[in-house]
């Protein structure tokens, strides 16, 4: 027969183990919960990580993009202000040359073809002005008297130009305020867009050969 001390510690027992389960299960949970807890922070931490380290990136990114983009333009200017330079320097080159040609008997024969071409475009053979330059208004200026007189013109007064004309003429007819530009200076005016786009071809080709 069970005494009442034996019933109590059985009592007691089935107590604490109940106790213990419930315990232990709690525990479980909750430290369950915690590691839920700590990996979904981990995660989180992780994210930011991830997140901070694209947007770190993102901003180089941005900021070596823009000095790249900064570099090429620079660049490009010095490229476009050494090709302006090549072209002012070529342009120095034309005019240098011609003024080394004026100096020459084939000059005088180019004079004489410009007068007379440009003479036979005057409509009125009285009342013409020609302007010239300084050095045509100390070497050639009689020639080109000569010239004029030969062709039937009349009341020719020659001057010296007041720009730099380098070579040729300018023929004014006063009665109908016509301008003739026969002079050296805007041959080369005109022949400018095309010089600098010979230049330029030509270096894009040296650019393209050396890649």
């Amino acid at each position: 027969m069970i005494t009442i001390e034996e019933k109590l510690n059985l009592f007691s027992k089935h107590v604490f183990e109940e106790i213990r389960g419930t315990s232990e299960e709690k525990i479980r949970k909750i430290e369950q919960h915690n590691k839920e807890q700590m990996d979904a922070h981990r995660y989180k931490i992780e994210q930011e990580k991830k997140s901070y380290a694209e947007e770190v990136i993102k901003k180089e990114k941005e900021k070596n993009d823009k000095q790249v983009s900064q570099k090429k333009g620079q660049i490009k200017k010095e490229i476009m202000l050494e090709k302006n330079r090549l072209f002012n320097k070529l342009i120095e080159d034309i005019e240098n040359k011609l003024t080394i040609f004026i100096t020459t008997n084939k000059y005088k024969n180019y004079l004489r073809n410009i007068v007379e071409n440009g003479l036979k475009e005057m409509s009125n053979k009285n009342n013409i002005e020609v302007k010239i330059s300084k050095y045509d208004m100390k070497n050639n200026k009689e020639d080109i008297k000569t010239i004029i007189l030969d062709n039937g013109f009349k009341n020719i007064n020659i001057l010296e130009s007041g720009e730099d004309i380098i070579g040729g003429m300018i023929l004014f007819d006063k009665s109908n305020r016509a301008i003739l530009d026969l002079s050296l200076l805007d041959k080369l005016e005109q022949n400018k867009e095309y010089i600098g786009k010979m230049l330029y071809e030509a270096l894009r080709e040296g650019e393209e050969s050396e890649k």
